[in-house]
């Protein structure tokens, strides 16, 4: 069966353009009163034809006097592969046909995400500048030494390892928020006794399996970071030489400078009269 694509998003005003369209309201007034007497899927098929018309699924689910999310249920049992379309309607659970598939397209994009980041490391390259920007971003890993920095970098790893383990979830994050309320979003409470790096590497580790479920990009992300360590600590080391090179310059100048000018009575007074 050929695979349909998503419907297009159209504004309330161009649905309602085309209901008015004879041919489009009475398919409409049909499917409102047979609607109880059709299987699920051929209400899907009825909605996709009048979609591809140019209805909307909000308008039909106002029309139809259903739920929005019903209509979209429907649309979707109507996308079903041939084989699971024939298997919803021989009455078997629609719900976990479209659980199962929910879980294979899921692997599906995770395979075509992992062969992408083989082919170009585009999602690992922007990834390890957000990891980057969390550390700067950070005091308990902003300016750290070689050595610290390496430290955490492992602890994130075996905090992605532990989510793993536990099976907790990231939470969703809207891609279109700015970095740094992606980073506030992820935040987890800190665990009873749970010292700041270990906090701080479980945190950074929910925000990258929010970004990325795919634990090859991440493991690649956190080396190019690591690679990377020495940036954690270029901005506080110029202010410190800059701040210890101004202080040289201002000892060596006050240095140099004839001693302060001493003033005799005679000489005070004689200013003082001049006034």
């Amino acid at each position: 069966m050929k695979k349909k694509k998503k419907p297009k998003k159209r504004s309330n005003t161009h649905h309602r353009q085309t209901v008015i369209t004879p041919a489009v309201s009475k398919e409409i007034r049909r499917l409102s009163k047979s609607w109880n007497e059709l299987h699920r899927i051929e209400r899907g098929d009825r909605l996709w034809a009048l979609v591809d018309q140019g209805c909307t699924a909000r308008g039909l689910a106002a029309d139809l006097g259903q739920s929005p999310t019903s209509i979209l249920r429907h649309m979707a049992l109507a996308r079903l592969p041939e084989a699971d379309r024939e298997a919803v309607k021989a009455g078997k659970s629609a719900k976990k046909i479209m659980a199962l598939k929910a879980v294979e397209d899921r692997r599906r994009r995770m395979q075509q995400r992992i062969a992408e980041e083989a082919q170009t490391g585009v999602i690992s390259d922007k990834l390890a500048d957000e990891v980057l920007e969390f550390c700067k971003t950070e005091p308990g890993v902003r300016g750290s030494d070689v050595e610290t920095a390496t430290l955490f970098f492992n602890e994130v790893r075996n905090s992605l390892t532990r989510l793993e383990w536990s099976g907790e979830q990231a939470p969703r994050v809207k891609k279109s928020l700015p970095l740094t309320q992606r980073f506030k979003v992820t935040r987890p409470r800190p665990e009873k006794e749970e010292v700041t790096t270990a906090h701080l590497a479980r945190w950074l580790a929910l925000f990258l399996k929010s970004e990325a479920p795919e634990r090859p990009i991440l493991d690649r992300a956190i080396d190019k970071a690591e690679a990377r360590r020495n940036e954690l600590k270029v901005e506080s080391t110029k202010r410190g030489r800059r701040a210890l090179y101004d202080a040289v310059q201002r000892y060596a100048q006050l240095s140099a400078s004839p001693p302060p000018r001493k003033h005799s009575a005679k000489g005070a007074s004689s200013l003082r009269g001049s006034y």
